[in-house]
């Protein structure tokens, strides 16, 4: 059985760090749990250092069933520039299409989890 968008998300984060390094940014994670990272509304990442290199797994309902094909989606975003931000919406909707793929910029994934997490983004196993 599938589980949910949240637990495949943290699934993916969790094998990335674990055997993968950050090909742009040495020493650093390779991916971040977007549900958990608290932004401001200009973007910004409030609660972690997101830098070069770091990919982005969210979802955008951590409850939904990765097998209801209708309600999940999995944002996955690779930030190349420092800062990463992300856009005011988080399906991109109101951008044009040169500032979709601007560099850096990424959906803002909803501050919302299904589990008990833990705080840090990068390992929100507890």
């Amino acid at each position: 059985m599938l589980g949910s968008c949240e637990a495949f998300a943290i699934s993916i984060v969790t094998a990335m760090n674990t055997n993968f390094d950050n090909a742009i940014t040495i020493g650093s994670p390779a991916a971040v749990y977007g549900n958990l990272l608290t932004t401001a509304p200009d973007g910004r990442v409030l609660n972690a250092n997101v830098v070069a290199g770091t990919t982005v797994v969210a979802c955008n309902r951590p409850t939904a069933l990765v097998s209801d094909v209708n309600t999940v989606r999995l944002y996955q975003c690779l930030c190349t520039e420092e800062p990463c931000n992300f856009s005011s919406d988080a399906d991109l909707r109101n951008l044009s299409e040169n500032q979709k793929y601007e560099a850096g910029r990424c959906p803002r994934p909803p501050v919302t989890t299904n589990l008990n997490l833990a705080s840090n983004p990068f390992s929100p196993i507890p």
